[in-house]
């Protein structure tokens, strides 16, 4: 028997014993379906963004609207299962970690991530040039908001000379 075998084997003993333990299967996780994710688009461009409630879906959601408006594609169906699972998780704790949970900063940091990265894709295309998008593991990983933190310290500096 290989090791994915006997892993795969221990796997569904585990899984059996919880059930057993609880009288029901315990449910997979599965994370949100494509349609989940577009309503929260969806609602999020109802609503606005200011005037969003700052919770997982709506980071994911804010991610993947910026993303239709520069790339000119739709994003959400790698927001689905288990990859939107994760993208609202690390959106949370980025969120938390980061900005202490001040939306309005968070905002101000996507609103800066997006008209950036806008000017980077229109230099791209005018210069048939291929370049890297913005996929939800960069956008919230702690380097984009370094990047955010160092661009807002020169900025400062400018406007002092």
């Amino acid at each position: 028997m290989t090791l994915e075998e006997q892993q795969s084997q221990v796997s569904e003993q585990l899984y059996a014993m919880v059930a057993n333990l609880n009288g029901k299967k315990p449910k997979k996780k599965t994370g949100p379906t494509l349609k989940t994710v577009q309503r929260s688009v969806e609602l999020l461009k109802e609503k606005g963004i200011e005037n969003a409630t700052p919770n997982s879906r709506t980071l994911v959601a804010m991610y993947a609207l910026f993303y239709r408006t520069v790339y000119n594609l739709d994003v959400t169906n790698e927001l689905c299962g288990k990859d939107g699972l994760g993208a609202r998780s690390m959106a949370d704790s980025f969120f938390k970690r980061e900005f202490k949970s001040d939306y309005k900063a968070f905002c101000k940091f996507m609103g800066w991530c997006w008209k950036r990265e806008k000017g980077r894709e229109e230099w791209r295309i005018e210069n048939a040039k291929h370049g890297q998008r913005i996929n939800w593991r960069m956008q919230f990983s702690p380097s984009m908001a370094n990047e955010y933190r160092q661009a807002l310290m020169r900025e400062s500096k400018f406007k002092k000379q």
